[in-house]
């Protein structure tokens, strides 16, 4: 097989972390209420700011 072209590895790799992030939000706003809001919208933001990267990045790979 063919290995991944580097856009696609680094794609996969803040896919995989985003997922981890996600688990790991809900389990702290689970045992801590008052970060849920908070943490809700800097999350999505965070993920946003990743996925502009990875596209301009693919661009250039």
């Amino acid at each position: 097989g063919s290995l991944p072209r580097p856009g696609r590895a680094v794609k996969k790799l803040l896919e995989n972390m985003q997922s981890d992030l996600r688990a790991l939000s809900l389990e702290c706003k689970k045992k801590f209420p008052p970060v849920k809001e908070v943490s809700s919208g800097r999350l999505r933001e965070k993920a946003r700011t990743e996925v502009r990267a990875v596209s301009r990045f693919s661009k250039f790979s």
